[in-house]
């Protein structure tokens, strides 16, 4: 083999490995934006689903403080925040 003959096949093959690298992140990449659009999709149904047990999990809380609540701090108006924190007289 001559040193042409090296010279040209090391050029061929740093194209070829170039190439090839070139192909693996276009391949990647369409492979990460189909995840992405997936990932999209899922995060609507699992919003929905976040929200519907945080609005049922404030109506459960709602009922037992109202539960909670002395007959006395309601009469006299205050807030959830005063009944909480109301002293007895």
């Amino acid at each position: 083999m001559t040193p042409l003959q090296i010279i040209l096949f090391l050029a061929i093959l740093m194209a070829v490995v170039s190439l090839a690298a070139v192909l693996a992140w276009l391949v990647y990449g369409a492979y990460l934006t189909a995840r992405e659009r997936r990932l999209a999709a899922r995060k609507g149904l699992y919003r929905d689903l976040v929200t519907g047990l945080a609005t049922r999990e404030r109506r459960a809380i709602a009922r037992a403080m109202g539960a909670l609540t002395p007959p006395a701090a309601v009469a006299s108006g205050g807030t959830p925040s005063t009944w909480l924190f109301a002293v007895p007289r």
